[in-house]
């Protein structure tokens, strides 16, 4: 996003930016969320179809190679769309959970981060988007990794949903539990799976325990113990320390929503910033990002002074992702 962004010139707001109206991040934007949009709502199929034997799993795999398509071109749209923890679905009149997709958009992202081969990327994000596929299918969560192993095994050949079976079955386990003699492949998504899961799961929170920043810093405390400490470490350096979705407040007073990390290891606590409410608390007219990455002739221009809880400000994080904020 931010190679197109147009800088607005003019003394110490130099740093100010307003984003883009370029066609391809339009449609791009657009093209995310429609390709998200169609993916929740096959995750909302699956429970009954996996009872029931309906082929989908076809449909899936098509689906998770184009969020793996999208993620390559700039996954910046879909990471924020995984702000998003449930979507009413109005031809059903149900509330979708989200979990599965969000997990999935977060395996592509750290599995591209741990250089696993392009031709795995969309096996790690079919066995994600698949993880929960018993809990869908039964909603209990005690045997819900057993029986969804059970579900994909009798899908298709072995070689085509072994490893998304061992994912489901596994992915809970400790860290310190998983067979340290198993294939890197699986182990890898097994491994990816866990953290991403947790990290959407924690998100999910309300209050501070589930603003993202904490969840990382919660995560890294915890790397090595439950979860992969190398793969906790890309997943921060991916989503930065301030990861999209999160509600932040500068040092000038002024509350803003993380849209992307700076992707410099040095620099993973200035993102760019969409700015939502001025210094005295009141809505910002227009729309217009901050690079705090950006320096002047004294240092940085703009600070994160800290996170904030976005529901007593009546700020839906989801909403600026949608595009309807």
């Amino acid at each position: 996003m931010s190679g197109t962004a147009a800088r607005v010139t003019g003394g110490a707001r130099s740093s100010r930016l307003h984003e883009p109206d370029a066609v391809g991040l339009r449609v791009h934007r657009e093209l995310s969320r429609s390709v998200y949009a169609r993916t929740v709502r096959l995750q909302a199929r699956i429970g009954s179809d996996a009872l029931d034997g309906k082929p989908w799993l076809a449909e899936a795999r098509r689906l998770v190679q184009r969020l793996v398509e999208l993620v390559e071109e700039d996954s910046t749209a879909l990471v924020g769309l995984t702000t998003i923890k449930a979507i009413a679905l109005p031809e059903s009149g149900q509330v979708a959970r989200t979990h599965g997709v969000n997990v999935a958009i977060l395996a592509i992202v750290l599995a591209r981060a741990a250089r696993v081969r392009r031709s795995d990327l969309a096996e790690v994000g079919i066995a994600a988007l698949l993880h929960d596929v018993g809990l869908d299918a039964t909603g209990d969560p005690s045997v819900h990794a057993l029986h969804g192993a059970e579900c994909l095994l009798q899908l298709g050949p072995v070689d085509k949903v072994m490893r998304p079976a061992l994912v489901a079955l596994e992915h809970h386990a400790p860290e310190d539990e998983l067979d340290e003699t198993s294939a890197f492949e699986r182990d890898a998504a097994t491994r990816i799976v866990q953290v991403v899961d947790a990290y959407d799961t924690l998100t999910a929170g309300c209050g501070g325990a589930g603003r993202p920043d904490r969840v990382v810093r919660f995560l890294l405390r915890e790397a090595g113990k439950r979860f992969d400490a190398a793969l906790v470490k890309l997943l921060a350096h991916a989503l930065g320390i301030y990861p999209p979705g999160t509600v932040v407040r500068l040092l000038t007073g002024e509350i803003g929503i993380v849209l992307r990390p700076n992707h410099d290891p040095q620099k993973l606590d200035r993102p760019l910033v969409r700015i939502l409410r001025d210094a005295s608390g009141a809505p910002r007219a227009g729309i217009a990002t901050l690079d705090l990455a950006e320096r002047d002739a004294s240092g940085f221009v703009h600070t994160i002074e800290r996170s904030v809880d976005p529901l007593p400000l009546g700020i839906a994080p989801a909403a600026v992702f949608l595009g309807t904020a």
